[in-house]
């Protein structure tokens, strides 16, 4: 997507964005069919706003990460908005995303997030601790089973 070039005759009603519709064997350009009054100077429809909007963002989300390896990662890390929906939110570069997924989740203060980092992180030690309780229980097992062969000898 690109802003329409000065020497082509734009429709004044219409988004100023320049789409490209690609054929069979050919591409065309022309300009966006929806109507203007989003974004800068309103010259923009609905969509192509969240694309050209260059004012800054109010609205922030805490973003924590599902799948972190290192302890640094278990800080939730501020992501600025543009839009938030019930499930979707638009990010600064106009970007859709899903408020949650299997990677990230983002809540909407800090504290949400530090609290939902809290829970996996100890979710995640009553895992590891259940996992070592069970290894001992083996590598118990595996002795007793040794002594026992030692002693057939």
């Amino acid at each position: 997507m690109k802003s329409l070039k000065d020497d082509q005759p734009t429709n004044p009603t219409r988004c100023v964005v320049e789409c490209v519709h690609s054929g069979h064997r050919s591409v065309s350009f022309h300009q966006c069919f929806a109507k203007r009054g989003f974004g800068p100077k309103g010259q923009y429809c609905k969509r192509h706003a969240r694309r050209h909007d260059d004012a800054p963002s109010e609205l922030t989300l805490w973003k924590r990460s599902a799948n972190f390896y290192d302890v640094g990662d278990a800080l939730p890390e501020r992501v600025a908005v543009r839009e938030i929906t019930a499930k979707t939110f638009i990010d600064a570069n106009g970007n859709r995303c899903k408020l949650k997924d299997r990677y990230n989740a983002y809540y909407r203060t800090e504290r949400d997030a530090l609290t939902a980092a809290y829970d996996n992180m100890t979710r995640r030690i009553a895992n590891a601790e259940r996992s070592l309780k069970l290894s001992r229980i083996g590598l118990e097992r595996i002795v007793k089973r040794l002594t026992t062969l030692k002693g057939k000898r």
